[in-house]
């Protein structure tokens, strides 16, 4: 685990490769948090790297309200602070909700509401995102 003291860790110093187009990795990130994530048990966690559960004690124990039904994302340097911390319960929902919506948009090949300039929304995927 990288705990942020000295360089990077030589595991860190990987090359890898997207073999996805920038709309269907945008696709899969927002049907990931839409639909598998499993929001309220999973902790989004960089410095794990992994899927993870915030009952794994061994990685969360000092995670700050891991036990809630709510998002949980790991602060990779203050291990104790749960950063759902600066988000309002409705405002977590809303965040799901759109994430929600982006993912159905896009399934539709329609660019989501908010990601498109206002003259590109009404012609659908954009060039730049294929």
């Amino acid at each position: 685990l990288f705990r942020g003291e000295g360089g990077v860790p030589k595991e860190a110093k990987v090359a890898w490769s997207c073999k996805l187009g920038r709309w269907d990795l945008l696709f899969s990130f927002f049907n990931f948090f839409a639909t598998e994530f499993h929001w309220g048990s999973e902790v989004v966690s960089v410095r794990v790297g992994r899927r993870s559960f915030s009952v794994e004690t061994l990685l969360f124990d000092a995670l700050k309200g891991r036990t809630e039904e709510r998002l949980h994302i790991e602060d990779p340097f203050q291990l104790g602070r749960n950063l759902h911390c600066v988000l309002r319960l409705e405002n977590e929902y809303a965040l799901y909700n759109k994430l929600w919506e982006a993912m159905q948009a896009m399934s539709r090949l329609e660019v989501p509401t908010g990601l498109a300039p206002v003259e590109t929304l009404a012609s659908g995927r954009m060039a730049v995102l294929s």
